[in-house]
């Protein structure tokens, strides 16, 4: 299913692009690990290709005013909590998962992805289907004990 917010026709153009690309790279979702596409969701802040299987939840997003690429990761069922955040994990950037584990994330280069340079944005959606695979393959078949070291290490943080 795709939905559109009042969106120019290139801005248009540019998230379905994007979809094409996301959906092409992280096919091995469906294919390895049991994942179904949920939707995709287009607004002026960005675009949303949700992938969900019986456990997990991956949205992979391009958020030109936020400066890039997204992959959220998280857990299919979650029930509201009032705590804040970095008191009750449920989901997180995969991002946050790569600085635990190697100190430095996924970078990107906030004008090539708005010009947009697609063969950029391509690349950029690879390295992050890659450091899916290597850094949260367990997340992806439901085992979220990684969830613990995040919130821990946030916690350190404040």
């Amino acid at each position: 299913m795709v939905r559109k917010n009042n969106i120019d026709n290139k801005t248009n153009e540019v998230y379905q692009q994007f979809y094409q690309m996301a959906k092409s790279v992280f096919n091995f979702l469906t294919i390895s690990y049991d994942f179904k596409e949920k939707g995709f969701t287009k607004s002026i802040y960005g675009c949303f290709l949700e992938y969900q299987n019986k456990t997990t939840r991956v949205v992979i997003s391009y958020q030109p005013r936020e400066g890039g690429i997204y992959v959220e990761i998280g857990k299919s069922k979650v029930r509201e909590s009032i705590l804040p955040i970095y008191f009750h994990i449920n989901k997180f950037y995969l991002n946050y998962l790569i600085y635990l584990r190697t100190s430095k994330g996924i970078k990107q280069d906030f004008h090539e992805l708005n010009k947009p340079n697609f063969d950029y944005m391509n690349q950029i959606l690879i390295n992050f289907a890659d450091a899916l695979i290597k850094y949260s393959e367990e997340v992806l078949k439901g085992d979220f004990k990684v969830l613990s070291e995040i919130e821990n290490a946030m916690k350190n943080k404040i």
